[in-house]
């Protein structure tokens, strides 16, 4: 009964905390997570819970380019097309509902 209650909460708690949930499951963490995301692996479990990051990682050398070229317009062109909105926004607000961003996007 005790290990039944258990796996109940523990499924409760991965469909209220979104992203998170597949960071908690790597077995070293957060870091393995990320690493492993940027090789391309994770790419499809976190574009179904973010829907808008497909965009930012499909740029050749990763998110800091894209940040760079956003200082020169180019991103902030394809925001107001609708494409970075929802990402802005969530960065800009902190809302973790979904949980948090990784390290490389914060």
């Amino acid at each position: 009964l005790k290990v039944q209650r258990q796996m109940s909460t523990n499924l409760t708690r991965r469909s209220s905390t979104g992203v998170l949930e597949d960071e908690r499951r790597s077995s070293a963490g957060v870091l393995e997570d990320e690493r492993r995301s940027s090789a391309g692996v994770l790419e499809d479990v976190r574009r179904s819970s973010t829907g808008v990051l497909e965009d930012v990682r499909r740029s050749s050398a990763g998110v800091l380019e894209d940040e760079r070229r956003s200082s020169a317009g180019v991103l902030e062109r394809r925001s107001s097309a609708g494409v970075l909105v929802t990402w802005r926004l969530r960065r800009n607000q902190g809302s973790n509902h979904r949980g948090r961003l990784p390290n490389w996007l914060r």
